[in-house]
């Protein structure tokens, strides 16, 4: 039972990262999800115009990609913790270095589709969301010990 639940672990952030590829199919493209960004602004702003709902949304899909790539990261913090002995640090650190070596592949998984084209600035994106969730990781972890500490001095 439990080499089941540690293997679990790994299943998650696996299963995401095949997510992730078929987000990066053409299904995703910027021109497949253009019309229901562009209804669903409109439902919640009817005043914007063409251009606005344009900017709007590049920007749902670059907080697509930041959001994606964070929660990639929590999931490989997660297995890692359950099937390691490492520190924080060092998990977090992993975690994040799995999640931007990722957002490289799929870049380049992108540059072999018809609609999609590779790109380094989503890269850069993609790992802005993983290295925030590593720090927030981090800076948890980090809290936790002090409180345990001030726990067992008290």
């Amino acid at each position: 039972m439990r080499d089941s639940r540690r293997l679990l672990a790994f299943f998650l952030p696996l299963a995401w990262m095949a997510c992730i590829f078929w987000f990066s199919t053409d299904v995703m493209s910027a021109k497949n999800t253009a019309p229901r960004t562009h209804s669903f602004l409109l439902s919640l702003f009817p005043f914007l115009s063409r251009e606005m709902l344009d900017w709007a949304h590049v920007g749902v899909r670059k907080l697509g990609h930041v959001s994606e790539y964070a929660f990639l990261t929590v999931l490989w913090a997660f297995a890692l913790f359950r099937n390691t002995k490492f520190d924080a640090l060092r998990v977090w650190g992993l975690a994040v270095l799995v999640a931007v070596g990722y957002a490289a592949t799929d870049e380049w998984h992108q540059s072999f589709t018809k609609e999609r084209q590779g790109s380094v600035a989503d890269v850069g994106i993609d790992s802005i969301g993983a290295v925030l969730a590593g720090l927030t990781g981090i800076g948890v972890a980090r809290v936790r010990a002090r409180r345990n500490r001030e726990k067992a001095v008290n």
